[in-house]
């Protein structure tokens, strides 16, 4: 099993995310056994979220358990679909909060956007907890890659491809 680190910012804020090599089914326990996604460190006074978060997903989807790792200002869901297709949310912060859909597949999509909105539509939300997905339905039409509406937070569709894995990304940024 290949597994990919991806650095990016957004909204000045640095983000870490593991992609996993993509080309058949991923056992959840294997995504559920990644290392911390992000160093969090020492927790800064400033720091605003100092409880654990909601997570986003129901705990069963399609007959599949959500793994779920909490901790202090994080959440990390992971859980791998029947079909094989890998699925990992991470959500939480400090100064900022964010939230990161990514999605493993298993070739480009020709409509990012668009993949997006229908690999969101395969999750069930828990209550309140589907802010990224409504933003997505909203913005289905808009340019397929790049940011899109969501209020007052920043959201972006992007693919990454790296040999074999493909991963498709939406990021979700508020500051506090």
């Amino acid at each position: 099993m290949a597994y990919n680190v991806v650095y990016w910012t957004i909204g000045g804020s640095f983000v870490v995310a593991v992609g996993l090599a993509c080309g058949g089914s991923i056992p959840t326990a294997e995504i559920a056994s990644l290392p911390p996604l992000v160093d969090l460190g020492p927790r800064d006074a400033a720091c605003m979220i100092d409880d654990t978060i909601d997570p986003s997903l129901q705990p069963r989807q399609e007959d599949v358990l959500v793994d779920v790792h909490q901790e202090i200002g994080r959440t990390v869901e992971s859980l791998t679909f029947a079909d094989g297709t890998p699925v990992r949310i991470v959500k939480g912060g400090c100064v900022h909060f964010g939230e990161t859909f990514t999605v493993g597949l298993a070739a480009e999509p020709e409509a990012p956007l668009a993949e997006a909105v229908r690999q969101m539509n395969r999750l069930v939300f828990a209550d309140g907890q589907d802010t990224v997905r409504r933003a997505l339905l909203a913005a289905d039409g808009l340019d397929d890659m790049g940011y899109f509406p969501c209020g007052d937070a920043t959201c972006d569709v992007r693919v990454q491809v790296d040999g074999d894995s493909v991963r498709l990304i939406v990021a979700y940024d508020f500051p506090l």
